[in-house]
């Protein structure tokens, strides 16, 4: 398709000299902005909050909850959007899933008691499943082809001042006003991405339904089943990752009856060939999935390394972080605009070694006697790898998505990022429990987690040869 012909769904047709900023695309583009920036900062402000949040409604021992909760109400939140927008396309699940995040922002800002929290931010995990897939969605049918790698890299951009004022903001907050803040002045904003994209979304239809078994996405045998399969996996997800955290008998017994559930439901949740990382849309799914639970996941020991090995505070070690945003957002913007010197197809044969790279660097600052600030290199170097894979990795997605299909796809992906990330931070998470209480030194420990996180980067580069990233263009 090319830039003079591509047409937008709102009936513009679109032309070289058009930008994100457009008037016919500036409703649409500060919507999503504003979307992705009241998700970033809730995402990134919850960790300071909710520890605090938990004591006060005397739940400090199931603190966990709030992260399952939140886990497996998204991954159902996740199919229903696919399901909705491929049906009837984006508006419902972007409104309706914004809309529910509010409400859970309330709830759990509101909350006197434990079950409450947790009821919040299960609703907050629906919400943000609902607007994640629509997100995908809106960025395939509202902008023509050439527009869709600067709205991607807009969307990594976006997480930039988040990641620098939000953990300060919900520290102040949590502090000096009270932890609910947090979650209410969040809550007030919601209305601006609902009033932003209510008419332009809806001009956004459902595309012709597929037929023929090529056009069907994923295995499963109709949309309303995918979601009662979604809700089976959801609840063996949430098992595997409670189990990460309990290193009992009772944690092994959850891990078992979660592998359980997932084992016969999430392959219907996938497209054919997934599990065998067949070449094109599933070994683009695969390759998001993993690398990204091996780079997130080791973001998920660095603070506890830096405050219990370094004795950081928690606001230094968290800033360690900013950097890959920053590095993040800047090869995005790079790579959307053709700046980089190589092309699309080497920037996902590359990433995975750079991201290797970093999480050696990161984890090298635990043995070496080295400053802390390696930490903040090793997560530029990742910041910079992972942002050249994943802007191409979500282009390919919706390359290799036909209209009716962008949704059940983007939720496929979703849900492959989420289940990796819970088996990868379950195993980790076991070994981190056993070796901790086990009492061997805290060195040991980490480079045994840092090595099983490099080791799942590393495998991802054997499938990158796999996506066909040769299709895309540099620009």
């Amino acid at each position: 398709m090319s830039a003079t012909a591509a047409t937008a769904e709102g009936g513009f047709s679109a032309s070289k000299q058009d930008s994100l900023f457009s008037p016919r695309y500036l409703a649409i583009t500060l919507g999503l902005a504003s979307s992705v920036l009241l998700t970033a900062f809730e995402g990134l402000a919850v960790f300071t909050a909710l520890p605090v949040a938990v004591a006060a409604v005397h739940g400090t021992a199931y603190l966990s909850l709030c992260f399952t909760a939140f886990t497996t109400a998204s991954l159902v939140g996740m199919v229903v959007s696919g399901v909705r927008a491929d049906r009837a396309g984006p508006a419902l699940p972007f409104l309706g899933g914004t809309a529910v995040f509010g409400i859970g922002l309330l709830v759990a800002g509101t909350a006197d008691a434990m079950a409450q929290l947790v009821a919040g931010r299960a609703l907050q995990g629906f919400g943000a499943g609902l607007v994640m897939v629509s997100l995908y969605v809106i960025i395939g049918r509202g902008y023509p082809e050439r527009l869709r790698a600067s709205a991607l890299a807009m969307m990594a951009a976006l997480w930039v001042m988040p990641s620098v004022i939000g953990p300060l903001v919900a520290g102040i907050l949590t502090e000096d006003v009270s932890w609910r803040w947090v979650f209410l002045g969040v809550a007030l904003l919601v209305p601006l991405p609902v009033a932003l994209t209510a008419g332009p979304l809806r001009g956004m239809r459902a595309g012709p339904a597929a037929s023929g078994p090529d056009s069907r996405a994923a295995a499963g045998s109709g949309p309303w089943r995918r979601v009662q399969l979604a809700v089976i996996a959801a609840v063996g997800a949430g098992a595997l990752q409670y189990a990460g955290q309990d290193f009992t008998v009772v944690g092994i017994v959850l891990a078992l009856g979660g592998i359980a559930l997932l084992v016969p439901s999430v392959p219907k949740l996938l497209p054919r060939g997934t599990l065998r990382v067949g070449r094109g849309l599933p070994a683009v799914i695969v390759m998001h999935g993993v690398i990204g639970a091996a780079f997130f996941g080791s973001e998920n020991y660095i603070t506890t390394m830096l405050e219990t090995d370094r004795g950081l505070s928690p606001t230094i070690a968290g800033l360690t972080l900013v950097g890959e945003t920053v590095s993040w957002a800047a090869a995005a913007q790079l790579a959307s605009r053709g700046r980089l010197p190589f092309s699309r197809e080497t920037m996902v044969r590359i990433g995975p070694l750079v991201t290797i790279a970093s999480i050696v660097v990161t984890g090298s600052a635990v043995v070496l006697p080295a400053p802390a600030v390696i930490v903040a290199v090793g997560m530029v170097i990742g910041g910079l790898g992972m942002s050249l894979v994943f802007q191409t990795l979500n282009l390919l997605l919706l390359r290799y998505s036909p209209k009716e299909s962008q949704g059940t796809n983007s939720s496929a992906m979703q849900i492959c990022d989420s289940l990796a990330a819970v088996v990868l931070t379950g195993g980790t998470g076991a070994v981190f429990h056993a070796l901790h209480h086990a009492g061997p030194t805290n060195h040991g420990m980490y480079i045994l987690i840092f090595a099983i996180l490099a080791a799942a980067a590393g495998a991802t580069a054997l499938i990158a040869p796999r996506v066909g990233a040769h299709g895309l263009a540099t620009a």
